[in-house]
Protein backbone atom coordinates (compact mmCIF):
# COMPACT_ATOMS: atom_id res chain seq x y z
CA UNK A 1 0.00 0.00 0.00
CA UNK A 2 1.51 3.49 -0.88
CA UNK A 3 0.61 6.53 1.04
CA UNK A 4 1.03 10.40 0.70
CA UNK A 5 0.61 13.30 3.22
CA UNK A 6 -0.76 16.54 2.61
CA UNK A 7 -2.94 19.11 4.27
CA UNK A 8 -6.24 20.45 2.94
CA UNK A 9 -9.38 22.32 4.57
CA UNK A 10 -12.70 20.59 4.50
CA UNK A 11 -15.53 22.19 2.17
CA UNK A 12 -19.11 20.72 2.46
CA UNK A 13 -17.65 17.52 3.52
CA UNK A 14 -15.53 17.04 0.83
CA UNK A 15 -11.55 17.34 0.56
CA UNK A 16 -9.34 18.50 -2.70
CA UNK A 17 -6.59 16.16 -3.55
CA UNK A 18 -3.16 18.36 -4.47
CA UNK A 19 -2.84 18.03 -9.11
CA UNK A 20 0.25 17.44 -8.60
CA UNK A 21 -0.86 13.81 -7.27
CA UNK A 22 -3.21 13.96 -9.83
CA UNK A 23 -2.38 10.06 -10.82
CA UNK A 24 -4.26 9.38 -7.80
CA UNK A 25 -7.93 11.05 -8.86
CA UNK A 26 -10.32 8.53 -9.96
CA UNK A 27 -9.16 5.38 -8.00
CA UNK A 28 -10.06 3.26 -5.10
CA UNK A 29 -8.80 5.14 -2.00
CA UNK A 30 -8.56 4.34 1.85
CA UNK A 31 -8.88 7.77 3.65
CA UNK A 32 -7.73 8.29 7.41
CA UNK A 33 -8.98 12.02 8.70
CA UNK A 34 -6.66 13.90 10.98
CA UNK A 35 -6.96 17.29 12.51
CA UNK A 36 -5.39 19.29 15.13
CA UNK A 37 -6.96 18.84 18.55
CA UNK A 38 -8.21 22.19 19.01
CA UNK A 39 -10.28 22.45 15.65
CA UNK A 40 -12.35 19.20 17.06
CA UNK A 41 -15.16 19.46 19.50
CA UNK A 42 -14.49 18.32 22.89
CA UNK A 43 -14.60 14.57 23.96
CA UNK A 44 -17.55 13.19 25.26
CA UNK A 45 -17.46 13.08 29.05
CA UNK A 46 -15.63 9.73 30.37
CA UNK A 47 -15.19 9.46 33.96
CA UNK A 48 -11.14 9.91 35.40
CA UNK A 49 -9.95 6.67 36.81
CA UNK A 50 -9.89 8.05 40.44
CA UNK A 51 -13.57 8.50 39.73
CA UNK A 52 -14.07 4.87 38.59
CA UNK A 53 -12.05 3.81 41.40
CA UNK A 54 -14.04 5.42 43.48
CA UNK A 55 -17.36 3.71 42.93
CA UNK A 56 -15.73 0.74 42.91
CA UNK A 57 -14.58 1.31 46.46
CA UNK A 58 -17.94 2.28 47.29
CA UNK A 59 -19.57 -0.65 45.51
CA UNK A 60 -17.59 -3.55 47.90
CA UNK A 61 -17.45 -1.45 50.84
CA UNK A 62 -21.01 -2.04 51.12
CA UNK A 63 -21.01 -5.56 49.93
CA UNK A 64 -20.95 -7.87 52.91
CA UNK A 65 -20.10 -11.36 52.80
CA UNK A 66 -19.97 -14.26 55.84
CA UNK A 67 -17.71 -16.50 55.03
CA UNK A 68 -17.50 -17.31 58.64
CA UNK A 69 -18.76 -21.06 57.87
CA UNK A 70 -16.55 -21.78 54.47
CA UNK A 71 -13.79 -24.07 54.86
CA UNK A 72 -10.96 -24.02 51.89
CA UNK A 73 -9.20 -26.98 51.62
CA UNK A 74 -6.54 -26.71 48.90
CA UNK A 75 -5.99 -30.69 48.33
CA UNK A 76 -9.38 -30.51 47.18
CA UNK A 77 -9.21 -27.98 45.05
CA UNK A 78 -6.43 -29.09 43.43
CA UNK A 79 -7.36 -32.49 42.72
CA UNK A 80 -8.27 -33.49 39.50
Amino acid sequence: MQAIEFNTHSYNGQISIPDHYSDWFETHLKVILLAPTQTLSPPTQVPSPTVAVAEAMAFFEQLHLDLSHYHFNRDEANER
